[in-house]
């Protein structure tokens, strides 16, 4: 973690951080959203939706910024998405709303494989 000290920048250890948020009740607003979320992803629909939300701002992160310049270039976690995640990216996000995107296979994989047919 970055933490502005003396007018530059200082690395804290998470566990100063923690304490930080714990005892600064206007920082431990800013963070709330984000810990009510990360706090609920042993839910696999909230995982699906914060794994979706990676891969649009991943997506993003590349088309504003592809010669990485400012950020470092990650790899994708097609495997960790659902079919229906993997879908709904593939056909509504960047089907619909991100076609700006150049390469979302990147981003998604391989399309999901189906179960067998049934006779």
């Amino acid at each position: 973690m970055l933490m502005r000290h003396n007018g530059g920048r200082e690395t804290i250890a998470f566990i100063d951080f923690v304490r930080l948020i714990e005892n600064d009740p206007k920082l431990l607003r800013w963070v709330s959203p984000v810990t009510h979320i990360l706090s609920r992803t042993r839910n696999t629909w909230e995982r699906q939706k914060l794994l979706q939300y990676g891969v649009v701002i991943h997506a993003m992160i590349d088309t504003l910024d592809p010669k990485h310049l400012v950020t470092s270039e990650r790899p994708s976690y097609p495997n960790k998405l659902s079919k229906n995640t993997w879908r709904d990216l593939k056909y509504r996000v960047f089907g619909q709303y991100l076609k700006f995107v150049s390469d979302p296979e990147k981003y998604l994989g391989p399309p999901k494989k189906r179960g067998p047919k049934k006779v």
